[in-house]
């Protein structure tokens, strides 16, 4: 199964938080391949701190990154519709859904209440 990592574990495997120094061995040497969405991407590198750069930039090579493609723009455009009010859904985090449902990923992330949608498989690994 592929697994599509949500932000929040990124900054605590940068941040030596042993849960996330664990999470990510699985994908050291091959094994497994480590995706994200571009957005994520982004939201990593504008919370990056200084004394985490070289550490950041390690890690941030050894993703396959998936960027936004039309299909998930719509699909993101959907959830916002239906969440934004709702559940305060916003679009980095529609965005980042819509990448794991259009390309049949679990959503792996410490934030499960801010993915109200069902028909993504969202999981929180610790």
């Amino acid at each position: 199964m592929r697994d599509l990592v949500d932000s929040p574990l990124f900054v605590e495997w940068i941040r030596g938080k042993p849960e996330a120094v664990r999470f990510f061995s699985q994908f050291r040497r091959g094994r497994r391949d480590l995706f994200a969405s571009v957005i994520t991407r982004a939201e990593i590198l504008v919370g990056m701190r200084e004394e985490e750069k070289w550490k950041t930039l390690r890690l941030l090579r050894r993703v396959k990154w998936i960027p936004v493609t039309e299909e998930i723009a719509d699909q993101a455009a959907a959830y916002m519709a239906q969440y934004s009010k709702t559940h305060g859904l916003t679009l980095a985090d529609a965005l980042i859904a819509a990448t794991a449902r259009v390309v049949g990923a679990r959503l792996v992330t410490l934030d499960k209440d801010f993915f109200p949608m069902t028909d993504v498989r969202v999981y929180v690994p610790y």
